[in-house]
């Protein structure tokens, strides 16, 4: 039964169906599943989330803003609960009970304002630096609706003030043991140079430790970029298929190629670390590969049938299936095996490959090559691969791709690229000066002199021709072209088919 009595958060407990609270909402937000979500903070600045059912948002949604409450309230904070940068670490980034943490700093540098272009979807990214008082600085990523919050600021504010952030309900995030805070989907609740006291007691402190002078010196800049046309566009060669399988250099190169099958036999997956994503070795595969102080006491008294992490030097405790896909590509020039791994498979087909395990596991079909990667079939994408020596080696063997872009536009601009680029070295069709037929061929309207070069029928129709032909082809001149371009190699296998000895000027028969 209800009752009068205002509980605390600290009070709250499983035994009550009722209770009354009186408290701020300082984060409110609809999910993916249209409830709107609260994080509400009592008058002792302890804080709780909270559920508004779908069914009743509609009741709701107009009454419920942040900042507000619906009694007199005499708290006015935000329950801040700050973590010190050098308590940002590894441990405390695995660590299970980490749900989410508060930072403040100075921004000390920032980069510029990302946009990333993802089939239909668009994302924003926003890199910034925090200085604490002891001059400590975290790495901090700011995401869409973030990104932009932050971006209009520094267009709309040019002092050179300095600029106090606050980061609430933020995550951290580990990559390659590099960590960085950022902001949470929809939970984080950024603050930059508001006047609320935390921020302004920060102010005060930095003032005094650094002096009034140093105030003044922090100028910050951005702009708006698009990394994905630096890296595929700008800054990375572009090449088709059939170069790709020429090249003798070790590098990368961009290709857009559509994927046309999927090669099944290689297997689709591999079991990783869930730390770092590298594929864990058995006990057996490891001792052979480690270093000397890598045979460790308890590597050796591990069980037989243990797996290894071998960035961790330890038995991976936690291990998650990763996509590793081995598919043919082609262009209009050739085709390829490139292998494509878990970041980029995960992209195109929105599933992770535990999600598809899991499903044959339930269905008992865990050997059968998964019919979801099927949704990867006659996708066009940039890619970015790696040609290595082993490549180089042995034509023919698969790439590797470090990297694949399915924004439209990007790949738009790639092929427009590549055609401004055929045109420019496209020299004229070679021109027959003088052929002289006999009276039979000469005016005939199914003249078998007459031969197509499109495809695979190329060599048969040639062949077809020189044993039925009654025509003398007395002299024939040709251009001189660089043989050297694509174009020049495609005219000299066609001319090569027909018998015809190439040479400088002029090659007669």
């Amino acid at each position: 039964m209800a009752t009068n009595k205002i509980t605390l958060v600290e009070e709250l407990d499983a035994s009550k169906d009722f209770v009354n609270m009186k408290v701020k909402i300082i984060r409110r937000w609809i999910n993916q599943i249209k409830r709107l979500e609260m994080v509400l903070v009592d008058e002792k600045g302890a804080k709780i989330q909270c559920t508004v059912k779908k069914d009743l948002v509609p009741i709701f949604d107009e009454q419920i803003k942040e900042d507000t409450a619906a009694v007199p309230f005499t708290y006015s904070g935000y329950g801040f609960s700050f973590l010190p940068f050098d308590q940002i670490t590894l441990t405390k980034a695995r660590d299970k009970d980490t749900l989410n943490i508060d930072v403040i700093g100075c921004v000390s540098w920032c980069g510029n304002l990302e946009v990333f272009k993802s089939g239909s979807q668009t994302s924003r990214r926003f890199n910034i630096e925090l200085k604490d008082l002891d001059g400590r600085t975290q790495r901090c990523t700011l995401w869409n609706d973030y990104a932009v919050k932050f971006n209009d600021f520094l267009e709309k504010n040019k002092s050179e003030e300095h600029v106090i952030a606050i980061m609430q309900h933020a995550i951290i995030n580990e990559w390659k043991e590099n960590l960085s805070v950022q902001t949470d989907k929809f939970g984080t609740r950024i603050f930059i140079n508001e006047d609320i006291q935390e921020a302004n007691d920060f102010r005060r402190r930095l003032i005094l430790k650094q002096g009034v002078s140093e105030a003044s010196h922090t100028t910050l800049a951005s702009q708006t970029v698009y990394p994905n046309r630096l890296e595929f566009i700008l800054n990375t060669d572009k090449k088709q298929l059939d170069e790709v399988r020429e090249s003798e250099e070790t590098g990368d190169l961009v290709v857009v190629a559509t994927i046309a099958m999927l090669e099944q036999e290689f297997g689709w997956f591999f079991v990783g670390c869930r730390k770092d994503g590298k594929k864990v070795l058995s006990k057996m595969e490891y001792m052979e590969i480690a270093d000397e102080d890598e045979i460790t006491d308890q590597l050796i008294n591990a069980p037989v049938d243990s797996l290894w992490c071998r960035k961790e030097k330890a038995i991976a405790t936690e291990v998650v299936p990763k996509f590793r896909v081995t598919m043919r590509v082609q262009d209009n020039t050739d085709s390829a095996s490139f292998v494509m791994w878990d970041r980029d498979v995960q992209k195109l087909l929105g599933l992770s490959a535990n999600d598809i395990r899991q499903r044959q596991l339930k269905n008992n079909d865990d050997q059968a090559y998964p019919h979801e990667l099927e949704g990867l079939l006659n996708v066009k994408v940039a890619f970015k691969i790696k040609i290595d020596k082993y490549n180089i080696k042995h034509k023919g063997s698969a790439y590797t791709v470090n990297k694949m872009c399915d924004d439209p536009d990007i790949i738009a601009e790639l092929e427009e690229s590549e055609n401004n680029n055929e045109v420019e070295e496209q020299p004229s069709m070679p021109e027959v000066a003088t052929v002289k037929l006999d009276e039979e061929s000469q005016g005939a309207p199914d003249s078998k002199d007459a031969f197509s070069v499109t495809g695979d029928s190329l060599a048969t129709e040639i062949e077809k021709d020189s044993e039925t032909s009654s025509c003398r082809k007395e002299v024939m001149r040709l251009p001189v072209w660089n043989q050297q371009t694509r174009l020049g190699k495609r005219f000299a296998k066609y001319y090569d088919l027909l018998g015809i000895k190439i040479e400088e000027p002029y090659a007669c028969r």
